[in-house]
């Protein structure tokens, strides 16, 4: 639990829009979202709440004489409304763009 309290105790979250059609291209969007402190309790009250919910997404690799390798990836889903609960303070930053307006 402390270990997720470290990890998760300062993050910045950027809303994006992606171009689906060709190579990939994306567009990053204004306010950032900067969340700072949390407890692993905000977490399972907010998960418990049905605001925040757990992804397992494992990493399935094939390679060389097509060995298999899984790699567990626990993530979690959150809607950017409810990002608050995870907080102790969340704050909007402008995106600042550079001199050539990107």
């Amino acid at each position: 639990m402390a270990h997720w309290a470290r990890k998760h105790a300062a993050a910045a979250y950027v809303p994006y829009e992606s171009d689906k059609g060709g190579p990939p291209k994306y567009r990053y969007n204004s306010p950032i979202l900067i969340g700072e402190g949390t407890a692993f309790e905000m977490y399972l009250a907010a998960m418990a709440g049905g605001l925040v919910f757990y992804d397992p997404a494992p990493k399935v690799t094939v390679g060389k004489n097509l060995k298999t390798t899984v790699k567990a990836r626990n993530q979690f889903r959150v809607s950017p409304k409810n990002l608050g609960v995870l907080y102790r303070e969340l704050k909007a930053v402008p995106l600042v763009s550079d001199s050539t307006g990107n």
